[in-house]
Parts: C-alpha cells; structure tokens; sequence
C-alpha cells in the first residue's frame, strides 16, 4: 500500500539539466546571431545585361505588355519578336511591349515596340511585335 518513493539518479539530473540549457539558448539564439553584421561579408554580385540586338534568333524571355499581362517572347530576327503561348487574345494592336525582368536575363522595362499583327486562326495566338524605329 505504501510506495517507496524512488530516488533521482544522476542520469536524470543530468537530462534536466541539459534540456534547460537547450531552453536557455534557443531563447537567446536570436540575439546572439542577428546582434552585429559579419566583417568582410562578400558583396552581392551584380548582373551584366546583354543589349536587345546582341540576342541571337529564338531567345525566349518574358515581356509584359502594357504593364498588365506578362507572356513569353522570343526574337525572330532583329527588331522582330514573337510572343508565346498566348491563349486569350486579350491584346491589340498598338499596344507597348517591354522587358519585365522577372526571368533575371534583361533589365526591366525596356522598350521593345509595338504589336503588329495578331494572328487569332489557331488554338494559339501568334502576335508579333516590331521594334520601335526599325
């Protein structure tokens, strides 16, 4: 009826212990990371961008028209895009096309013309697009 009360062992004191360490240091973790900058840190390297002209025929990057819609396009020859895989033909022509910079390989907003033609026989819409003054 009466239970003997068992003692601690050492192994036991040493779990606590060890598990109240833990606690302690992940509470101060972020103070001990975050509390100054690290010296001689490497600066991020900054991109080089290729001009329009220098891409050779079928290189594929994004544009956004308009400011709004964003789409794939490629370069035919110079001064001649395509836009890919546009299945609403929610464009006109007229409209401004320029880089949006989202793929990383062109700058953002940079010009590249104006729509020419749309060619809506397809399941896809071919749109070309002519550089301006060329």
């Amino acid at each position: 009826m009466y239970k003997r009360r068992r003692k601690r062992s050492k192994r036991s004191y040493a779990l606590l212990v060890t598990a109240v360490i833990a606690i302690v240091l992940l509470l101060l973790r972020p103070a001990v990371h975050y509390a100054r900058p690290i010296p001689n840190a490497p600066e991020k390297e900054t991109k080089s961008y290729v001009a329009l002209d220098d891409l050779p025929n079928g290189y594929v990057f994004t544009v956004s028209v308009d400011n709004r819609y964003y789409h794939l396009a490629k370069k035919r020859s110079i001064g001649s895009y395509e836009l890919l895989f546009v299945k609403d033909n929610h464009l006109k022509i007229g409209d401004v096309v320029e880089t949006s910079g989202l793929d990383g390989q062109l700058p953002p907003e940079l010009p590249l013309g104006k729509i020419i033609s749309i060619d809506d026989t397809g399941v896809l819409t071919t749109i070309v697009i002519k550089a301006q003054g060329k």
